[in-house]
């Protein structure tokens, strides 16, 4: 099977169906609610793959606020993996993504490459994979602005963050528990070495992730 045979779109609310049917196959817990939420937010990069005239794989782009993008629910029906078609939908959408780049419209932050648990490998191991993520952001993106990192799992420790700001990154996203002082959404630290520490609304974002808080 090669690519010219598959066909990748834009997604619809009348793909619903089979979307359902990928994330079922996977056991993943996403509704239909979820799937119409992505479909619909205007700023959102979703795509599926077509092959034998039906929908056999998923991707989506989420812009945030002009800030960040995530991507995520990358499925592929079991029976067509190994087809080429999740690295299809990842080139298709990282090419929309490269154009709200050079639009400065999002940021690519900085990682692990292999989304390890920072502070549980040893330290010459977390600056090699930090580093390796740096070159694939590099040769993805071209001209690439080290800024912000986000730690696999928001996984960090101080040692973890001493190497962070000693590769150059300016400032990190941590878990709002991570904070000894008060619930830290509003506010922006700064650690001794000058790394700048945006804490997550842990409750607000359980309650995204996992109650399925829906905001009219």
């Amino acid at each position: 099977m090669t690519n010219e045979s598959m066909n990748v779109r834009k997604m619809l609310l009348s793909d619903m169906n089979s979307l359902m049917h990928l994330k079922n196959a996977e056991k993943w817990n996403q509704r239909e609610k979820d799937w119409q939420l992505l479909i619909e937010y205007k700023n959102g990069v979703n795509l599926v793959a077509e092959l034998d005239n039906k929908v056999v794989g998923s991707i989506t782009g989420i812009n945030y606020a002009n800030k960040v993008a995530w991507i995520g629910m990358m499925l592929v029906e079991e029976s067509y993996r190994g087809k080429g078609i999740s690295k299809r939908l990842l080139n298709d959408t990282i090419e929309l993504l490269k154009n709200l780049v050079s639009e400065n419209k999002i940021e690519i932050v900085g990682t692990a490459k292999y989304h390890p648990i920072l502070p549980l490998i040893p330290k010459k191991e977390a600056q090699r994979q930090i580093q390796m993520n740096e070159e694939t952001n590099r040769k993805e993106f071209g001209r690439w602005d080290k800024k912000g990192f986000f730690p696999p799992e928001l996984a960090i420790s101080g040692a973890i963050a001493k190497i962070i700001r000693q590769l150059g990154y300016k400032w990190v996203i941590m878990s709002g528990i991570a904070c000894p002082i008060d619930w830290p959404y509003d506010k922006i630290y700064t650690s001794p070495n000058g790394l700048q520490l945006f804490f997550r609304d842990d409750i607000l974002s359980n309650k995204i992730a996992f109650n399925y808080l829906w905001i009219a």
